[in-house]
């Protein structure tokens, strides 16, 4: 008796039996016979499950789009047809003595069970190196997962190092506008202080200007009686000139005058001694 092995359909979703393959027509479909249920409809709709992070089932069980499960599906399927086909060859050979009609149909079951066996083997071999490149995939994948995962941890340890020289570069900041304020304070303090002291000085200036001008008045007057005194010393210098002049003269005439009197007197003194007038006297 033929033992029955029900496979369900592939597709996401559907719990259909799969299509049966014709006799002898080599590997049975993975698919039911709905419409659009097919190897490239399934990974499409594995795909937009896996995009929208629906769980499927369905499509864990028939391998998904991961290889190692669709090597697992395969395998699976390939011993499934084995074990049918040595089934229906055992009962065949059980029933080879009853007709020769029964042997040849016997023998030709067998021939058709020895292709398939021979097509499950090299179904089998293919199925074992999708698994083989599936593994080498696997470990690819975590390889690259595990060099993510140092990556994202480095990323992790960049932005935590970004995060805090960022705040001190806050800080920094904080404490360059702080001193510039206080820089700012002192600035307008020392404009403060240098317009006080500008005020001052224009009004020191003005002051010096001032008592400069009185200077300058004072001197103008100065010299004004300078010149004024040398002008009435130059005029007494020639009054005294004159007036020693004049007193050189009234001197000399005075010295003439007494010379002349005491001549007169001496001849007044002859006369009076000889006792006559002198002539021109009468």
């Amino acid at each position: 008796m033929d033992k029955q092995i029900t496979e369900t359909c592939g597709f996401p979703g559907c719990e259909g039996p799969v299509s049966p393959a014709p006799e002898g027509a080599g590997r049975p479909s993975r698919y039911c016979e709905q419409a659009g249920h097919n190897a490239q409809s399934a990974f499409r709709e594995r795909r937009r499950r896996t995009d929208a992070g629906e769980d499927d089932e369905q499509g864990e069980r028939a391998g998904g789009d991961r290889p190692m499960n669709i090597a697992g599906a395969s395998l699976r399927a390939v011993a499934a047809r084995l074990a049918g086909d040595l089934e229906r060859t055992r009962d065949a050979l059980a029933t080879l003595g009853d007709s020769e009609a029964s042997a040849t149909q016997a023998r030709k079951q067998g021939e058709q069970a020895l292709a398939r066996a021979e097509q499950a083997q090299q179904e089998r071999e293919s199925a074992l190196a999708q698994a083989r490149e599936a593994a080498r995939e696997r470990d690819e994948a975590l390889e690259r997962a595990r060099v993510a995962e140092v990556e994202r941890k480095a990323a992790e340890q960049d932005a935590g190092r970004a995060g805090k020289e960022a705040e001190r570069a806050e800080a920094l900041a904080q404490a360059a506008e702080h001193r510039g304020g206080q820089a700012e304070a002192r600035a307008q303090a020392a404009v403060e202080r240098s317009e006080r002291v500008e005020q001052q000085a224009r009004s020191e200036r003005a002051e010096l200007e001032r008592e400069l001008g009185v200077q300058r008045d004072g001197r103008q007057a100065a010299e004004l009686e300078h010149s004024r005194a040398q002008a009435a010393l130059q005029g007494e210098r020639q009054l005294r000139a004159r007036l020693e002049h004049d007193l050189a003269d009234a001197g000399n005439r005075l010295q003439a005058a007494e010379k002349a009197r005491d001549a007169a007197i001496a001849t007044l003194e002859q006369a009076a001694t000889r006792g006559t007038t002198p002539r021109g006297k009468r």
